[in-house]
Parts: structure tokens; C-alpha cells; sequence
């Protein structure tokens, strides 16, 4: 957060309501548009983020990823149960130092 504050990343936030998404495309074109402010000052941190993000967003199978919150995690949005564990098994198994896992979002 220091790093984003020297960067001066804030200075234009506007607080907004959060989006009630209705369909599964407006959830991926909201994270591919809005992007995350804190990535900028964690990559500068951490350097090895941009070859992790890389690896995510150049998977076929990913619609977008970045960071989560002040990048403690990372992600990757696919469309369907069975691409995330595809995606999930190919970056373990080229990352074994990674914690990597398939999961789902919102309800069945």
C-alpha cells in the first residue's frame, strides 16, 4: 500500500457502488476493463508476478486473470469447471513451488 501511495496510483479513486453482474460475460469484460490499481505497485515489488500473471493470461483456456487484492493471490477466470482444472493442472505441474487450485465462483 506504501508502494501505491508513492506511485500516487489513488489520486484520481472515485468510490463506486459494487456491480450486481447478471451474466457471466459482464463479470469477465468488468475484470479485463477495470483491472487492478494495486498490480502496478505489488509487480514493482515483486518482479516474478509479471512471469506468474503471464502464465495465466497466456493460457487458452483463460478469459482474464491479475491479481487479487494487494496480490496475495492471483487468478484466472475460464469459462467452464472442467478448463479450470486443466489450466489448474498444467501450471502446477510446470510450478510445484505454486499453490494452485480449480475452483468455482457464485452458485451451480
Amino acid at each position: 500500500y506504501r508502494r501505491f501511495d508513492e506511485l500516487a496510483l489513488g489520486a484520481r479513486f472515485e468510490p463506486r457502488a459494487a456491480p450486481n453482474w447478471e451474466v457471466t460475460e459482464e463479470a469477465f469484460l468488468a475484470v479485463t476493463t477495470l483491472g487492478n490499481d494495486l498490480e502496478p505497485p505489488a509487480a514493482s515489488l515483486m518482479p516474478e508476478l509479471a512471469g506468474l500473471l503471464g502464465a495465466l493470461r497466456s493460457d487458452q483456456h483463460a478469459v482474464c486473470a491479475g491479481l487479487s487484492g494487494s496480490g496475495a493471490t492471483s487468478f484466472a477466470l475460464v469459462r467452464t469447471a472442467g478448463d479450470a482444472q486443466m489450466l489448474a493442472a498444467r501450471l502446477a505441474a510446470g510450478n510445484p513451488q505454486w499453490w494452485v487450485r480449480a475452483t468455482t465462483l457464485g452458485h451451480a
